[in-house]
């Protein structure tokens, strides 16, 4: 919910949403990010977070805002191919998360832990790694259930069952297919998630599926 609206101008918003509670916001870097543009951007994102989150309390709660005193409500840095940076970023980042007493989760592809884990200067900050394993059928319902649920969309078994098939319960491909099936949600007013909704998104990622074409909307 709040990463997109972090893309909005400010000028834009009008009645914000309610965002009490929410602590944690993700940051994806460039993929030829120095180390000043690292810099520049997670200051920026957690001020427009903070920013964010205030004007969403002032809006809905603003008993509990104490007027003489900035709040700062981010907590939780999560940065999204974390591979992509330079040792000498992820010093930038583990400095920018210490000074400002933020906890990190530093997210990337297989191996990248073998690079921290080399270097001293970095992986004596990390609390533990972690190897994130295939994604059983139960837990893939419950990912696809969790980001449905707000927009009140069921999900058939044959589509989970297909979504395992074509993603390989890959969770890259898997955030780039549920990206694909939302738009076509959207676009023809969806409430149901089947097999040949997978299909469509797949096949427009350019997706292996061994199934015949749909002749729902691209």
């Amino acid at each position: 919910m709040v990463n997109p609206l972090l893309q909005e101008p400010l000028h834009l918003r009008l009645e914000p949403p309610i965002l009490e509670g929410y602590t944690a916001v993700i940051y994806t870097p460039d993929v030829s990010c120095t180390v000043k543009r690292v810099e520049f951007a997670t200051a920026v994102l957690r001020n427009r977070f903070d920013k964010l989150v205030e004007d969403s309390l002032c809006w809905h709660r603003s008993e509990i805002l104490v007027k003489s005193q900035q709040r700062r409500f981010l907590e939780l840095l999560i940065i999204d191919k974390a591979h992509r940076l330079s040792l000498k970023c992820l010093e930038a980042i583990t400095d920018f998360v210490e000074k400002n007493r933020l906890g990190a989760v530093l997210i990337g592809m297989p191996g990248f832990d073998r690079r921290i884990r080399a270097y001293d200067q970095i992986n004596n900050r990390v609390g533990f790694y972690h190897n994130f394993n295939t994604p059983r059928t139960d837990e893939l319902r419950a990912i696809l259930e969790a980001q449905w649920q707000a927009d009140q969309v069921k999900i058939e078994d044959s589509a989970v069952q297909m979504l395992e098939k074509v993603t390989s319960s890959n969770i890259r491909k898997l955030v780039n297919i549920n990206a694909e099936m939302n738009r076509v949600c959207e676009l023809n007013s969806i409430t149901v998630i089947t097999a040949d909704l997978v299909e469509v998104a797949a096949k427009t990622l350019l997706l292996d599926t061994d199934i015949g074409v749909t002749d729902l909307p691209k």
